[in-house]
């Protein structure tokens, strides 16, 4: 849990205290927070300009059998997660 948490609350979007009573709060409207802020936080950035196939840089070499595929899919992936806020996520379990 801390893994996930600790990036969240370096970037100011948690906060936590510690202790038998303490837990984690979130620190801003959950409309103003979009998933590709929470993944980024947490994983990094999402458009690293790495080949998915090769591991370098996609303009390092010649383009893989994957490019043409991949390259507008991460961009509509990247675009979507830019526009959706947590408040629009819903959780079932």
């Amino acid at each position: 849990m801390s893994q996930v948490m600790n990036p969240l609350v370096k970037g100011g979007y948690v906060s936590s205290e510690p202790g038998r009573h303490g837990g984690y709060q979130i620190e801003r409207p959950l409309s103003a927070i979009t998933l590709l802020e929470v993944i980024e936080l947490i994983d990094g950035p999402v458009e690293d300009g790495m080949c998915i196939v090769v591991g370098v840089p996609c303009d390092s070499h010649e383009h893989c059998p994957m490019h043409a595929s991949w390259s507008p899919a991460r961009k509509l992936l990247i675009q979507h997660l830019g526009r959706r806020t947590l408040d629009k996520v819903r959780l079932d379990y």
